[in-house]
């Protein structure tokens, strides 16, 4: 591949027509479906994905990953779904057959990230079984430094390897402040909303120092930012003003999920100390996971793990909470306990399976499956 957007050697008409994914390859593959093929520049180290028509030999667009280059591509009759090795998901489409005389996408095409930020492009319409799972990330200056892409990037290939990977959508945003909380609620009607960053105690600085005695860094702060008329403050920290950790109260995740978390069934809370959040927020939502104390990074992102794999694999909340728990275990973590489920009383989590119902039947699923009776 030269320049961008210059065109590829024509593919031959009798190149094998599979639908794949391809792993970590480095070599010039084919693939599609019907009249489509996609295919992988090796000359350009894999950075270049080029999606023919069969039938006229137009090119139906190029996209460039980042210089890193492609970790995964699925393709489908009019779409490629791939994700580069920065962690962003694309969502690459193209008119289907009988439009694309008249709308060919040209050399560089139509991509909208899966995984987009605030300034980007309107996420592409989802389909009405499809549950959008917002993460919100804040990691603000002065808190330890927690690995929260990593996160991100483990919850979306464990979705993407489920059976059920089309019912869910992971949309991201960084640098979390707090009105991007009630923004993305209103926004995008979110079904599940999973918080990544540090919480407060509600101890001082004291509490937190006393527990530096390992430097696997943790998901709490207890900081001067998590004082309040000089008393210990409990809530989560977002990014505030100069990228300085702002503590957003118990009482005002409340009265948030109150006022715009009508479509939420589902909230984790993966920062310390969260329990108490979860707690509040069973008025408004049906299911919380909070942490019942100070929880290291890694056991958090390996609890995300094995929870949305459950979730992805129609397992319902209650099951798929037990696996988070299971592959802190089976990693051979500590804080395999910190992570703790509640249920509103007139909810059985038991029962709640995400992938096997729309997100506006949810609640009505739940309501209707009442508390377990043993």
């Amino acid at each position: 591949m030269g320049e961008r957007g210059q065109a590829l050697p024509p593919p031959s008409a009798g190149a094998e027509l599979i639908d794949f994914t391809i792993e970590r390859q480095r070599h010039r593959r084919f693939v599609g479906r019907e009249d489509v093929l996609a295919q992988l520049d090796a000359a350009s180290d894999a950075n270049t994905l080029q999606v023919w028509d069969l039938e006229s030999h137009a090119s139906l667009l190029i996209h460039r990953a980042s210089s890193a280059g492609y970790m995964a591509v699925t393709v489908t009759a009019t779409a490629i779904i791939a994700s580069d090795a920065t962690g962003a998901i694309w969502f690459l489409d193209w008119p289907t057959p009988n439009r694309r005389d008249s709308s060919l996408c040209g050399d560089h095409g139509h991509h909208i990230p899966r995984s987009s930020s605030p300034d980007r492009a309107p996420l592409s319409p989802r389909s009405p079984m499809t549950h959008t799972i917002l993460f919100l990330a804040a990691n603000p200056l002065g808190t330890d430094r927690l690995e929260l892409d990593r996160e991100a990037r483990a919850i979306q290939a464990e979705l993407e390897r489920s059976g059920f990977r089309d019912s869910f959508e992971l949309v991201t945003r960084w640098a979390a402040e707090p009105l991007d909380l009630l923004r993305e609620l209103r926004r995008l009607k979110p079904t599940v909303v999973h918080f990544s960053g540090h919480g407060a105690s509600g101890a001082g600085a004291g509490h937190r120092v006393a527990q530096r005695a390992e430097l696997a860094p943790r998901r709490d702060h207890g900081g001067e930012a998590g004082l309040r008329d000089g008393e210990p403050g409990h809530g989560l920290f977002f990014q505030g003003a100069g990228g300085r950790p702002q503590l957003v109260s118990t009482e005002a995740l409340e009265e948030t999920f109150g006022a715009a978390g009508a479509s939420v069934r589902l909230v984790v809370l993966s920062a310390c100390y969260s329990d108490v959040q979860a707690r509040a927020l069973l008025p408004h939502v049906g299911c919380v996971v909070g942490m019942s104390g100070a929880i290291r990074d890694d056991a958090a992102r390996t609890f995300a793990i094995g929870f949305y794999g459950g979730l992805g694999e129609r397992e319902s909340i209650a099951a798929a909470y037990r696996q988070g728990c299971a592959a802190i275990s089976l990693e051979g973590l500590r804080d395999r306990d910190r992570p703790q489920l509640a249920v509103r009383a007139d909810v059985d989590a038991s029962k709640l399976v995400l992938a096997a119902v729309a997100p506006s039947a949810a609640a009505a699923v739940a309501a209707a499956a009442g508390p377990d009776p043993s």
